[in-house]
Parts: C-alpha cells; sequence; structure tokens
C-alpha cells in the first residue's frame, strides 16, 4: 500500500515471478503486470541485481528507483453494447466492431472463436483481450482488429491473445464477452454460418449464446460465407 511496505529482497535468496514480483531480462524496458484491483493504486521499487542462484546479489543500497500507477474502473457492458461490423475469415484474418456504447479506458473485453456449445463456450481454439484505450472511446467508434499469420493488432487500445486464435477458413464465428471464459458475460456474437440447432459444434460452427438474440445481439449470416459486412445506406 506505499513504498515503505516493500520487502527488499535478500542476497542468496532469488526471487520468484507471482503477481506483483517480476523478473526483467537485461535491456527490457517495459513490464506488464495483470491480474490487478481496479481503481487501485500500486507502488513498485526496481531492484537490478547480478548472478543468480544463491550467489544472487541484489542492489538495495543507495536510491532505489521506484514507480507507482494506479489502475482504471473496469466496466461491466451489457448485452448489444458492441457489434461486430465486419469479418474476414480468408487471410488476412480480420474484423471491425463499433461501439455502441461509451466505453471507460482500461476495459477489457474478450473475443474468441470458439463457439457456444448450447451450454458454454468451446476451449479448444483462442481469445483475444482487447483493452480500451487510457482515455477511453466514445459511442460510435469503430475498431479493426488484424492479424498477419503471427501477431493481432488493433487501430486504437493495446490487444494481447492466447492460444493462437487463428479463423478457419472456410468460415467462422466471433463471441464477444467479459470476465472468465468459465462464466463468461456475453455481449454479442456473430458467425458466418447460420447457428446450429442440434448435435455437436466443429471449429467453425456455432450454437446461438445463451441470452443473446439473433438480429439483436447476434448474427449471423444466412448461408455461409467466408467474409463480409455490412454497410448503412440511406
Amino acid at each position: 500500500v506505499s513504498f515503505d511496505d516493500i520487502t527488499a529482497p535478500v542476497d542468496g535468496t532469488p526471487e520468484s515471478d507471482a503477481t506483483l514480483v517480476k523478473n526483467v531480462a537485461q535491456g527490457t524496458q517495459t513490464c506488464t503486470f495483470s491480474s490487478l484491483s481496479e481503481n487501485t493504486t500500486y507502488y513498485f521499487k526496481i531492484y537490478p541485481y547480478t548472478n543468480s542462484g544463491s550467489a544472487i546479489n541484489y542492489k538495495t543500497d543507495g536510491n532505489v528507483p521506484q514507480t507507482s500507477g494506479k489502475t482504471l474502473t473496469q466496466q461491466i457492458l451489457e448485452p448489444g453494447d458492441i457489434a461486430i461490423l465486419g469479418f474476414q475469415s480468408d487471410n488476412p484474418d480480420k474484423f471491425a466492431f463499433i461501439a455502441l456504447t461509451n466505453i471507460l479506458g482500461g476495459t477489457e473485453i474478450k473475443f474468441t472463436d470458439n463457439g457456444w456449445t448450447g451450454s458454454a463456450l468451446y476451449t479448444n481454439e483462442g481469445t483475444l483481450t482487447w483493452t480500451v484505450p487510457s482515455g477511453g472511446i466514445n459511442k460510435g467508434t469503430i475498431i479493426t482488429v488484424t492479424s498477419d499469420g503471427t501477431t493481432w493488432t488493433v487501430t486504437q487500445g493495446t490487444i494481447s491473445y492466447s492460444s493462437s486464435p487463428a479463423f478457419a477458413t472456410g468460415g467462422d464465428q466471433i463471441i464477444v464477452y467479459q470476465g472468465s471464459s468459465s462464466s463468461p458475460t456475453l455481449i454479442y456474437a456473430f458467425s458466418t454460418s447460420p447457428w446450429i440447432n442440434t448435435g455437436e459444434i466443429s471449429s467453425k460452427t456455432s450454437y446461438l449464446p445463451t441470452g443473446l438474440t439473433n438480429g439483436n445481439t447476434a448474427h449471423c449470416f444466412a448461408s455461409t460465407y467466408h467474409n463480409g459486412y455490412y454497410t448503412n445506406e440511406k
């Protein structure tokens, strides 16, 4: 809760990585901490060291570099607060979505190509986690997310991923949610094929996620298409 509450490391006893402890390779200029509480100030001290194991030697005297930062408030979205505008399963994998409400900076939103089994998310595919830029975004903002086959990029905010999400070239789905994959707060769903009603899902088919409504908080193509986008004609 303060710089004074941080216990200095001890020579000969290596510090193991943990939620609030990170060993950072020499020359690395950034370090990311996750699973932090929202709207909370965190305090950090940086201890250079040499050697390893029982011979590790920490620099704890003199002026120890220190910094602090406050996490932002996590906003919980409602179904339909985000909508998919375009989807491309042919290379390069790409999709675009629009915010239909103002979203606070620091809010995390997840996008997965795991389908909905009828009662839960499938677990064999990948997930993208998008973090809203610190200044937040306004209602009507359109965000585009693209993969070069190795990494994913986003036009605003930052994005990370787990289990290497990749869209099937024959079409796929994307489900938007917050929270954990085992207990997701569903926001939106889109499929390049009609939602299935019976049987087991595949890597490119899905049931309509529970609690979402097709044509409102979810959409699908009437026939299977690899790519598509919505237009607004006046």
